[in-house]
């Protein structure tokens, strides 16, 4: 599909080699002779976002169609995935209660922190609990693949080692949806590229209520949306949005009814399909 995983990879290697910025920045000692960097390439965009790593953020106006592109179908991942997921609690297709810090509707995100990974980079283990963000938190991966992995943080166990807990595979063209933000409060996650090159754009809400006048002033003006052309917006033109729909989308769900049966409501595309 024109616009898709395959030309957003592409168009980020283009960019990435003129005036994109993505740098490794100070961890550690910033300044200092022991100053240690980041294992992996970033760029933020949109409203500013504040974590372990100094970034600046750039305007989206300023960042190229394909990052534009990544946030478009992180939009319409992270929608699908919270309406699937509220199908499934209220219409008694799961046992296990709703936590409250699950939201019921999705909120746009208004920022993305691109990261470029080589070979042997990686990022360590840490959660998006920053409690400047809203609830969803979508990462698009293109490129190498990479194995995803979460932990219980150790303050909820026994041991001071941090065990995994749940690992996958993480695939090019793949969309990662966290929803909820007891997931970082209890859990970690890494990642580890398993090949030469790799992109995440992972994208958040940067609840504007949190910040400062002068911050809260930035985030509006820098998480502005530019017009985006044809071939790079998404969902295309004729595609459906809502949940009644993801069958026609090629998405895979499969829920665990009250009587231990499983009910497949869409066809296994397996995990190289393509929207």
């Amino acid at each position: 599909m024109k616009g898709g995983a395959d030309d957003m990879w592409e168009a980020l290697q283009y960019e990435t080699i003129s005036d994109f910025c993505l740098q490794r920045n100070p961890v550690k000692h910033a300044g200092l002779p022991t100053e240690v960097l980041t294992r992996h390439f970033l760029q933020n965009w949109g409203a500013p976002y504040k974590f372990a790593v100094p970034a600046s953020s750039k305007p989206f106006k300023e960042a190229p169609q394909s990052i534009l592109a990544g946030l478009n179908k992180a939009k319409w991942a992270g929608k699908i995935a919270v309406q699937q997921m509220q199908a499934i609690t209220k219409g008694g297709l799961t046992t296990s209660a709703q936590c409250k810090s699950v939201s019921e509707k999705f909120t746009d995100f208004n920022e993305l922190l691109s990261l470029g990974y080589m070979e042997n980079d990686k990022i360590s283990y840490h959660d998006d609990g920053e409690d400047t963000l809203g609830p969803t938190v979508a990462t698009l991966s293109l490129g190498s693949p990479a194995q995803m992995a979460f932990c219980i943080k150790p303050k909820y166990t026994d041991s001071s080692k941090k065990t995994d807990i749940l690992k996958f595979s993480f695939r090019h063209g793949d969309i990662v949806i966290m929803h909820g933000t007891r997931i970082h409060q209890m859990y970690e996650h890494r990642v580890e590229p398993k090949g030469k090159r790799r992109f995440a754009l992972t994208c958040r809400n940067i609840i504007l209520d949190t910040l400062n006048k002068k911050t809260r002033h930035e985030a509006i003006e820098k998480g502005a949306l530019p017009d985006i052309t044809p071939f790079w917006d998404y969902p295309k033109p004729g595609q459906n949005t809502e949940l009644g729909d993801i069958e026609t989308q090629g998405l895979q769900s499969v829920v665990k009814k009250p009587s231990g049966k499983r009910t497949r409501t869409s066809k296994d595309t397996g995990h190289k399909s393509k929207v």
